[in-house]
């Protein structure tokens, strides 16, 4: 009889152990729009990629979006809430932000929304200006949306910035010269040109870019620890294996080659809102000079 209860208890215990080891992951990622498929972008996709990769370790996974569109003001309050199960959004880092959330310490997108290209006005670019240094650089004016983090690194490394509210309207102020440049995503130029065909006198600067540390981290209450570090592992897997990368270049590698930023002079800015954190995550951060 004891030994018939030892054996109950025993298998209960291999139960229970089984069921906490292998239950589902179930993460909500915040949607930042309903305009279009959030699914199709590369942060849902890495992320998704990481419970992928953490299978066997740990088990299935539901992944879904938010049934709202969560603007970046809310995030903090949907993630201090129980309204989404596991909520996960991502953002670039900042000090303060590590200190009120629990974080993935894995730069996602792999630092390329650190490189940025500047737009210039026509008339500015007809100069042919040089720019050789960094000091060449800060002779001239930048422009940057009202409260981006951007705009105050920017100032710390000695540059004078010009803002505005509309994120149209910066750039008719750059095309209008009521600033010299408006650095974007790198990614991003293509795109923005397409779209902005009917801003006058717009161009892109051919020779140089901006680059500072500008890591994009995921985000989730500081109790959801499992949910957390299951995704660091997944991510790190999929980085060691090349999954990740695979991924990286199908959304961001064409877009970088048509701006030709491996062949651009890039001056690298500091970043002092990244106080504090471990610096380990340098060594996944993407460099136009070596291929991935």
């Amino acid at each position: 009889m004891k030994r018939l209860f030892n054996n109950l208890l025993l298998a209960t215990g291999l139960m229970t152990l089984s069921t906490t080891v292998f239950a589902q992951t179930v993460i909500t990622f915040r949607a930042h729009t309903l305009n279009y498929d959030v699914k199709s972008e590369y942060p849902y996709q890495a992320l998704e990629l990481a419970l992928r990769k953490t299978q066997a370790t740990h088990g299935s996974y539901k992944l879904s979006l938010t049934n709202d569109a969560i603007p970046i003001t809310r995030v903090e309050a949907e993630t201090n809430s129980d309204k989404y199960e596991n909520f996960f959004f991502e953002d670039s880092v900042k000090s303060e932000k590590l200190n009120k959330f629990g974080y993935v310490n894995f730069p996602v997108s792999l630092g390329v929304v650190g490189y940025r290209v500047p737009f210039v006005s026509q008339d500015l670019k007809n100069t042919n200006y040089q720019i050789n240094t960094l000091d060449d650089l800060k002779q001239y004016s930048m422009i940057m949306g009202r409260g981006w983090l951007d705009g105050d690194i920017l100032k710390d490394n000695g540059f004078t910035v010009h803002t505005g509210k509309n994120v149209l309207g910066l750039y008719h102020m750059v095309a209008n010269e009521r600033g010299d440049f408006f650095p974007v995503g790198a990614h991003q130029v293509p795109s923005i040109k397409k779209n902005l065909d009917a801003v006058d006198h717009l161009a892109v600067d051919d020779n140089i870019a901006v680059y500072y540390p500008l890591p994009r981290f995921f985000f989730s209450n500081k109790q959801n620890t499992a949910e957390l570090a299951r995704v660091e592992q997944g991510l790190k897997l999929a980085f060691e294996d090349g999954s990740l990368q695979v991924l990286w270049n199908q959304h961001y590698l064409q877009k970088l080659k048509e701006v030709n930023l491996s062949n651009r002079k890039i001056f690298k800015l500091e970043n002092k809102y990244l106080a504090g954190l471990d610096p380990s995550y340098k060594q996944y951060i993407y460099d136009p000079s070596s291929a991935l």
